[in-house]
């Protein structure tokens, strides 16, 4: 916190606060207060490749793709489930077959007994009963046609059982191979839904601003990685700007809220717009800690400075979110703000 010690330094010399002093100019960049994030979707995926980025700068529409990752993982699990998939698919298949082939061979086996079974029936009661046949025929032979009659009746009894066994199994085979397709099948859906919300949409008109990672300091590309959780780029709106400003700490008691300024735009087409000085912080950080995605290369990144913010008066046509701006302002006279 050095706020009072620079106020009382700034109150005790008036050469400090005197005329004559060179302006106050400082380094900022444009900003927005409305804005909406793209970030990869919230899944068990860590990282992403980057397959596609709608370019920097660019004006966006509501509902436009403007980037599309692809998680490995979901990838590489799509297929594993797909294979899972097709492995039971054939190995049900495969069963129901079997099931099938035994059902068709227990339905002749039953017709062949019943058929059988019928003829014999029908030559034990049509018989001769005269005294003769019956002289002819002994009891343990009219013994061994009963006792075969009552075993094939008996045969075909199990082989009936066994068919509606069998048959009972099928049903329940089939019902439960179309239970565990559709929650395969339903994985396989989850796993394309995730994979397809991977293509991220603005969901609002606006400017598209890549981000800069805290810990690398670099843009995204096309072929490099996207983190869970981690801001790709922003769709801005490039009519609510105001400028984000660092002002060194050897200026801080020269800057008043209510000053007017000038901030030049820069770029291929530099402008100049008019504007105030709306908040100044009373801490002073490094500029690189105020801002994590500031690069090594700025020549503020190891300056100690307040952050300060300004308001514009008209937002010129060529004005970009996050474009870099200088400030000037002339610096405050004792009794000013």
């Amino acid at each position: 916190m050095r706020r009072l010690p620079l106020l009382l330094l700034a109150l005790a010399s008036p050469v400090l606060l005197g005329v004559g002093q060179a302006p106050v100019r400082m380094q900022g960049y444009l900003r927005s207060r409305t804005s909406e994030a793209i970030r990869p979707p919230a899944s068990e995926e860590w990282s992403y490749t980057i397959l596609m980025l709608a370019p920097e700068g660019q004006r966006v529409e509501a509902g436009a793709v403007v980037a599309k990752l692809e998680g490995q993982r979901l990838k590489e699990r799509f297929q594993q489930e797909q294979n899972r998939f097709l492995e039971k698919k054939v190995e049900r298949e495969g069963k129901l077959i079997e099931i099938k082939t035994a059902i068709d061979g227990l339905e002749k086996e039953l017709a062949d007994a019943s058929r059988e079974l019928a003829l014999l029936e029908a030559s034990a009661s049509t018989s001769p009963e005269s005294e003769a046949a019956q002289w002819l025929t002994s009891a343990r032979d009219r013994l061994i046609e009963k006792l075969d009659i009552e075993s094939r009746q008996l045969k075909l009894r199990l082989t009936r059982e066994k068919l509606k066994r069998k048959q009972d199994l099928l049903a329940s085979i089939t019902e439960s191979n179309s239970k565990a397709a559709d929650a395969s099948e339903a994985r396989l859906r989850k796993i394309k839904d995730d994979m397809g919300a991977s293509e991220r949409k603005a969901t609002k008109a606006g400017v598209v601003i890549y981000k800069r990672t805290p810990w690398e300091r670099t843009k995204p590309r096309v072929g490099g990685m996207a983190y869970r959780g981690t801001e790709v780029m922003a769709i801005v709106d490039d009519q609510d700007l105001f400028v984000e400003a660092f002002l060194k700490e050897e200026d801080w008691a020269r800057v008043k809220v209510g000053q007017p300024v000038e901030v030049k735009i820069l770029g291929r087409r530099e402008s100049t717009v008019a504007g105030k000085v709306a908040k100044v912080s009373s801490i002073v950080l490094k500029a690189s800690d105020w801002d994590r995605a500031l690069p090594a290369s700025h020549p503020l990144f190891q300056t100690r400075v307040f952050k300060v913010e300004l308001t514009l008066d008209a937002v010129h046509p060529d004005a970009k979110p996050e474009g870099e701006v200088e400030i000037h302002l002339a610096p405050a006279m004792p009794g000013e703000g």
